[in-house]
């Protein structure tokens, strides 16, 4: 427990060497994060700094999504790994933007089932990124043959 604590300091530390107003965002958000216990705001911090140094707006609009995704969710590791996905992409922050902007809505219209859905595909042998990503984004525009785009 010691350890965890000893590496939750390193990472704050680091933060604000980085950025403090990054810093400020995490202080805000890390009470609640923190009553999920060390591991997680370990696990937390952890994805905060990793995106942080992926992409500055990508870290950004990663903590500052955090704190009602929590409040709404009352969870943290299924959307923080998912956060984590957008690194397989450059640019991907605006991306990132959306999910974090988007899943409070999920969460307050699905419940639970946004988690649940990616758990029961995965095990039917489908990736869980694309049923999350359809739970948690809805698109604004269809694509028909031929190119023309309508709203939906």
């Amino acid at each position: 427990m010691i350890v965890r604590h000893t590496h939750i300091s390193d990472l704050l530390g680091e933060l604000q060497d980085q950025s403090h107003a990054a810093h400020r965002e995490v202080e805000e958000t890390l009470p609640l994060i923190q009553s999920h216990g060390a591991e997680v705001t370990l696990t937390w911090l952890t994805a905060c700094r990793t995106l942080f140094d992926f992409d500055r707006d990508a870290g950004r609009a990663f903590i500052r999504g955090s704190l009602e995704a929590e409040r709404i969710s009352e969870t943290v590791l299924p959307w923080t790994q998912q956060a984590l996905e957008f690194m397989r992409w450059r640019g991907s922050w605006r991306a990132l933007e959306g999910f974090m902007g988007n899943l409070p809505r999920a969460f307050g219209s699905l419940g639970h089932a946004v988690n649940g859905a990616g758990r029961k595909s995965a095990s039917r042998g489908a990736p869980d990124r694309s049923i999350a990503a359809r739970l948690i984004f809805r698109p604004r525009f269809w694509i028909c043959p031929g190119g023309k785009a309508f709203p939906a």
